[in-house]
């Protein structure tokens, strides 16, 4: 059964972010897509959090290289038990997810799902 997730991939390289595209799919070893992002919803500089010791307070700056990358998929799962399973992985929001292409792999955090 296909079902639609968010995903966050945090801190991707920006050779690879520049790649990562709306409609890029994933394939199993036959051939049959397995995923697909549909859409993505940001693409900008990550966040990053660093200290200030003459202050004593947290920083949160934005990474010169690394981007995050928020993106619905429209994966396709096994259903068990009313549970939905990605590659053997429970598809559901705080779990990570990979995603490869034939010319990039990138692992993400389901922050949301619905069925389709």
């Amino acid at each position: 059964k296909w079902i639609s997730i968010q995903v966050k991939f945090s801190r991707v390289v920006s050779e690879i972010a520049e790649v990562v595209r709306k409609g890029d799919t994933e394939k199993d070893a036959f051939g049959r897509t397995t995923a697909r992002i549909s859409s993505i919803t940001s693409n900008e500089p990550a966040l990053v959090t660093a200290v200030d010791a003459f202050e004593d307070k947290f920083l949160t700056l934005r990474h010169p290289f690394d981007k995050d990358i928020t993106a619905s998929m429209d994966v396709l799962c096994i259903e068990k038990e009313g549970d939905y399973y990605f590659k053997d992985n429970l598809a559901k929001m705080g779990n990570n997810i990979t995603f490869s292409t034939d010319l990039y792999t990138i692992t993400g955090l389901i922050v949301g799902k619905k069925a389709k």
